[in-house]
């Protein structure tokens, strides 16, 4: 019996891969959940210079997926080479990746989506001649025949999503977070492509249908989105800078609120949806005089740069983008906020700038002071007090304690501390409206705070001492979440704890605290209040041109 001995080293244990793992790896990086395979058929379809473009998705995505577009298409001859990897229409050359003029550029995507569902797609050129369908089973043609159609565009469907791949699905998230992933990229396509005619169908619900724009009329698109077509909201905040051939272009709601649970929050480069926490960073730091400390709202921000300045290439999802001038967007997007916030402010307080000798202007505030005893003399019954609606059109706060706005067609002056005093003395809670903090509020307070514990737990306020410098608050009446709580809840806790013989609204002024941190808060008081506290002339009164009169004395 001979042995043969063999030489462990002449074993091969590295082989090549075949083609069909290789694209399903791929699809994991291209692919990594339902929202990024539409982000990649919607970029397919505008590079196609779509001009209508219909969506329909089922569980998530996970049983069906449809894109429709009327596109230029693709033909007969080339549908198979669009679903082989690396191949694509949009580079010849490395130096291409930097001058990029269109989202796709890899020819990865389509080719990994095959890889891992059921394909079915058909396209037709803009000539109407030479269409073609094309059916592809986890990677495997099944069909490719040619296709008469008399309208030209392209139509994938994308059917059982990872059904080859089931390890995938155990990373697919919760129902609610999928969809709000998925309705984010449809929505940053909204945003950036508003010429664009788009209809969207989720499951057996009816359409939502977002008709095109003209030019310069993006603002209307961005609050259909951002506030769901509620009809009474504020107007946008906008911004534009340029510098060095950067362009920013930015749009933030004025409305706010605590945390960022349900604000959408939009950075585009070129047009191109990615993230960035640094600039995101940037924009809710600098947007604070306008929001309110600790609040945040919606924002849409645009920067357009030269291609040769920008790598869209660093990450595989392209949702990762690398400016080679980086410090200069983030300067410049930094100060643009702020100065054009403080512009807005500054334009809307009464301070007339008078050169003439022969006039002088109080102190508006000594005016808007004097307003509430004005009023009583005047009837502002009649133009007020009959509207119903008290949502605020505009409206500043020109100081912690007064606030400028514009209500029911008329512009009207308020007293923040007599707001907040009669906000606290009518509220009554009940069970149902008391909502527990998910994370406690800290307050330092050395005082005893059990004397007063009763009485602030009939507001909605349980406090829970810690130690003997700190307290914490854990529950808070439903009508202030949403309220930046340190600010609001501050003056209150200590005019109870320190039993002060005065009212409430003078121990604020008093104490000089700042109650309300932006006009959004103003707005929602004045919203929970009844007609019979809009009639008080000691919390609101009409600016009349009585009151702009008085800001101008001759010497």
């Amino acid at each position: 019996m001979t042995i043969i001995k063999t030489n462990t080293a002449d074993i091969q244990t590295i082989k090549l891969l075949p083609e069909h793992l290789i694209d399903q790896i791929k699809a994991g990086e291209v692919v990594e959940r339902p929202s990024s395979l539409v982000k990649e058929l919607l970029e397919n379809s505008i590079d196609a210079n779509s001009s209508k473009i219909e969506i329909q998705i089922i569980d998530n995505g996970l049983e069906l997926i449809c894109v429709e577009d009327n596109g230029k298409g693709i033909s007969f001859h080339d549908l198979p080479y669009a679903f082989c990897r690396h191949a694509t229409s949009k580079i010849e050359r490395y130096e291409d990746l930097y001058k990029l003029n269109s989202y796709g550029f890899r020819g990865e995507a389509l080719a990994s989506i095959a890889s891992s569902s059921k394909l079915l797609c058909q396209s037709t050129p803009l000539d109407l001649t030479n269409g073609g369908r094309i059916e592809i089973d986890g990677g495997r043609q099944v069909t490719l025949n040619p296709l008469p159609n008399n309208k030209n565009g392209t139509s994938i469907y994308i059917r059982e999503l990872f059904y080859n791949t089931p390890a995938r699905l155990k990373f697919i998230k919760s129902k609610q977070s999928e969809k709000n992933s998925l309705k984010r990229i449809i929505n940053s396509f909204l945003i950036a492509n508003p010429s664009i005619d788009f209809s969207i169908k989720w499951d057996d619900k009816e359409k939502l249908i977002y008709k095109s724009l003209p030019k310069g009329q993006l603002e209307k698109r961005l609050c259909k989105i951002f506030f769901n077509n509620k009809k009474n909201h504020l107007p946008l905040h906008m911004f534009n800078a340029e510098y060095e051939g950067n362009k920013i272009r930015g749009f933030l709601s004025q409305e706010s609120g605590r945390g960022n649970a349900g604000k959408s929050h939009f950075l585009f480069a070129n047009n191109r949806l990615f993230n960035d926490k640094s600039l995101h960073q940037a924009i809710l730091r600098n947007a604070k005089d306008l929001w309110g400390e600790g609040n945040t709202g919606h924002y849409a921000v645009f920067i357009s740069t030269p291609p040769s300045e920008i790598d869209v290439n660093v990450h595989p999802n392209k949702i990762q983008i690398k400016f080679f001038k980086s410090s200069t967007i983030y300067s410049l997007l930094s100060s643009m906020i702020s100065r054009s916030i403080s512009e807005q402010i500054e334009a809307e307080v009464l301070k007339p700038q008078i050169n003439s000798g022969n006039l002088s202007m109080p102190s508006p505030l000594h005016i808007i002071e004097n307003s509430f005893n004005i009023s009583s003399s005047e009837s502002t019954e009649g133009t007020f007090l009959e509207k119903t609606n008290t949502e605020i059109i505009k409206g500043y706060l020109i100081s912690n304690k007064y606030s400028i706005i514009e209500l029911a067609a008329q512009n009207w002056i308020v007293d923040n501390y007599r707001l907040y005093s009669r906000f606290w003395n009518t509220l009554q809670p009940n069970e149902t409206t008391i909502t527990p903090l998910l994370i406690s509020e800290p307050f330092y307070c050395k005082e005893s705070i059990e004397s007063s514990s009763k009485y602030l737990e009939t507001k909605g306020l349980e406090f829970e001492r810690v130690n003997k410098d700190l307290v914490l608050l854990k529950t808070i009446p439903e009508e202030i979440n949403g309220f930046s709580l340190s600010s609001f809840i501050t003056p209150f806790f200590y005019f109870y704890l320190k039993k002060s013989s005065n009212n409430l609204h003078q121990h604020i002024e008093e104490s000089h605290p700042q109650c309300f941190n932006s006009i959004n808060e103003v707005n929602n008081i004045l919203k929970l209040t009844s007609v019979n506290l809009l009639q008080d002339k000691k919390i609101i009164v009409a600016l009349t041109e009585t009151h702009i009169s008085n800001l101008f004395s001759l010497t």
